[in-house]
């Protein structure tokens, strides 16, 4: 079964703007890290440096 088959049936999708009144779209990213997150992975979100944010040590 595809990869997009997958992620649709199991409700990864999104409803994307156009002029033809929209289609579906699989939000493959999320299907994917759930995917890693159900194996026991958990993966931290990423923050933007810039704006101070980080992991950075504090000591």
């Amino acid at each position: 079964m595809p990869i997009r088959e997958q992620a649709r049936l199991c409700g990864y999708l999104s409803r994307a703007k156009g002029q033809s009144g929209g289609h579906e779209k699989a939000n493959l990213v999320d299907f994917y890290q759930a995917q890693v997150e159900a194996r026991g992975f958990i993966l931290e979100p990423k923050t933007n440096a810039i704006a101070g944010g980080g992991n950075l040590p504090t000591g």
